[in-house]
This record gives structure tokens, sequence and C-alpha cells, in this order.
């Protein structure tokens, strides 16, 4: 397995791309986000009389004893964006995708694909990074990783993007962060997409592996790149 550059194609915000009469979608989550044209698929202040009011702390900098945080929750995952990843045996990086549904705003992603002949266009891996949360942060008054608010997140924007969840989310570790997994079957396309999603503070990078007719070649790729994932 070779490391991947770190060369990510950026995606805003715009309407849905249609290619060669196929819907190329990479869903992790819900909200309409192609990328570039021509691809495919603070504290307080003085108060009157000049005299200086108390700070007002934001949440995720309060000072939190023992007593106030969630018992057993792990501090919300930092720096998300330092994040690396390999190329699974088999797959080489590719162009032309992009995501059409980008639940936190602006991203940029890798796209890997099959090398064997014969293997349609619509099974593919992705790894998306999410350089902020456009719907809010997952995290309590404490800066813990909330587990309860992320899974009603995905519930959301599965739920917006027509995806029907296939079993339970799980809670897994990815590159040694919580992290969760789940597969979706999205009726209206014609595939199936297992996600690893794992959550920041201000980020979140999604693992996206699609397939349609390749499921075993898919399944096998996604399993070298989780094990390949760092932060």
């Amino acid at each position: 397995m070779t490391t991947m550059q770190n060369t990510r194609a950026s995606a805003r915000s715009g309407a849905v791309v249609l290619v060669l009469g196929v819907l190329l979608m990479l869903v992790g989550c819900a909200a309409p986000a192609p990328g570039p044209t021509g691809e495919r698929t603070t504290p307080g202040g003085p108060v009157s009389g000049g005299t200086t009011g108390p700070a007002t702390v934001p949440p995720g900098l309060l000072e939190c004893d023992d007593a106030s945080k969630d018992a057993g929750a792990e501090p919300a995952p930092q720096d998300l964006h330092r994040f690396d990843h390999g190329v699974p045996d088999g797959f080489t990086e590719s162009g032309g995708y992009t995501q059409i549904s980008s639940p936190e705003g602006d991203y940029t992603a890798d796209y890997l694909v099959p090398t064997a002949s014969g293997v349609g266009n619509l099974n593919v891996l992705a790894v998306v990074h999410y350089a902020e949360l456009a719907l809010g942060p997952v995290t309590t008054d404490c800066g813990q990783l909330d587990r309860k608010l992320v899974l009603a997140r995905l519930d959301v924007v599965n739920a917006e993007a027509g995806a029907e969840l296939l079993g339970e989310y799980a809670w897994v570790e990815v590159g040694g962060l919580p992290a969760v997994r789940y597969d979706a079957w999205y009726p209206s396309h014609g595939f199936t997409v297992r996600t690893y999603a794992v959550y920041g503070a201000t980020e979140l990078v999604t693992f996206g592996c699609q397939w349609v007719e390749a499921e075993s070649v898919i399944t096998a790729g996604c399993d070298e790149l989780i094990a390949s994932a760092s932060f």
C-alpha cells in the first residue's frame, strides 16, 4: 500500500451533476454540493460606567471539573485535517467524481477506483474532509464528543439523502479515533454505501465505500483503506 499525496479537489454548493447519463453519488449525508465544473457526477466587554463585566467563556472553552463531565465520554478529536491514508491494492486515484450531498459545507475529497477491468464506475471509495461543521457541533459544553448527538446528526442527514439504514450504527475506531460505521441503501440511485464517520470538535472526515455489482471488490478495498487511516 502506498501513501497518497494530500491533493484533494474542493467542492462548493450548487446543482446536482449528471455525467454520461449516470448520477455519480458518494453519499455520507444530505444537502446538495457538487464539485467544480466539468467533474462527474467573544468574552464579555465594558459595562456602563467604563468598568469591565465578567468574561463570558464560550461553551467549548469551559473549565469543567470531573463532576461536570459525562462519565466515560472522550474529548472530541482535534486537528482531523492532519489525517492520512493509503491506496488499497488494486485501486488507483481518480478524478472526475464529486459529492452531490454535502451536509457540513465545503469539502475536499480523494476518490479511489478499482483497476480491474469490467468494474462499473459507480463502484468507488471516497475519503472526504469537511473543515467545518455547518450543522453545528456534536460536543458537550465540556468539549466531549456527544455520541447521542452524533447518531442524531446521522439520522437527519441520512433521512434527507433518502438513505435506508441497513442494520444499526456501530461505534468502531478508525486511526485510533472513535467513528460510526453503518451501511445504507439508496433506492433512488441503486447503490449501497458503507460509511465510517469520524466527527471532531470542529471537523468531519468520512470514508465512503460505494458499490453496485462489485461488493466484494469494494469491501475488501474498504477494509484496507480503513486499516491504513491515521490522524
